[in-house]
């Protein structure tokens, strides 16, 4: 069995990737990072000196991000515990995601590092807002490489940012002015002393 984790969740993404039409990742604006993005996009934020280290991964896809924080926090900060949360809005994903989840959890366990993953099945925007707010965690870190997609009007993401005075025509600038503006993805989200960069 190999023990590269980002190796075994780079087959996950790709097997992923090809069972998905293009027109389903057009219109949901899916871009699947790949192991080497993935591995720089983790190695960004700073490490919080905390145990748990929480980590929120709000458009998980099939996890290759996840693998990659999990990877990288493992391996810099030993004996710590990692608890991860995966959101996928993507229904057909789930399966992937929870294979590189499986996959995360195993690699830990042979690198004697305890970490546990919680898949759901919902839209950060909607999931944090209020209109289907279900996040009631801190996060020492939020990892992500939101998708380019198109909001409409009527769409619940736009009415959730309506509901707190903000509008986005996309899903990236959603992402951008709930991290930047308003901080409910990243700055009232993560934890004081957690890394958000």
């Amino acid at each position: 069995m190999s023990d590269d984790l980002l190796a075994s969740a780079e087959w996950v993404r790709v097997e992923a990737t090809l069972s998905l039409s293009a027109d389903a990742q057009s219109a949901r604006g899916q871009y699947f990072t790949p192991e080497r993005a993935a591995a720089l996009i983790a190695a960004m934020p700073s490490v919080p000196d905390v145990n748990p280290i929480r980590v929120l991964d709000p458009g998980a896809g099939s996890g290759m991000l996840t693998a990659a924080i999990i990877e990288r926090l493992v391996t810099a900060a030993p004996g710590r515990r990692v608890e991860v949360t995966a959101i996928e809005v993507d229904p057909t994903l789930i399966a992937a995601l929870r294979r590189t989840a499986e996959l995360c959890e195993q690699w830990a366990r042979r690198h004697s590092a305890e970490v546990s993953i919680t898949v759901i099945n919902g839209d950060i925007i909607t999931l944090s807002t209020g209109l289907e707010a279900r996040l009631d965690t801190d996060f020492d870190i939020v990892i992500m490489n939101p998708p380019y997609k198109k909001l409409g009007a009527n769409s619940p993401e736009r009415r959730a940012l309506a509901s707190l005075g903000w509008d986005a025509t996309n899903l990236y600038t959603a992402c951008d002015v709930l991290y930047k503006e308003y901080g409910l993805i990243a700055h009232r989200r993560v934890s004081p002393g957690g890394g958000r960069e």
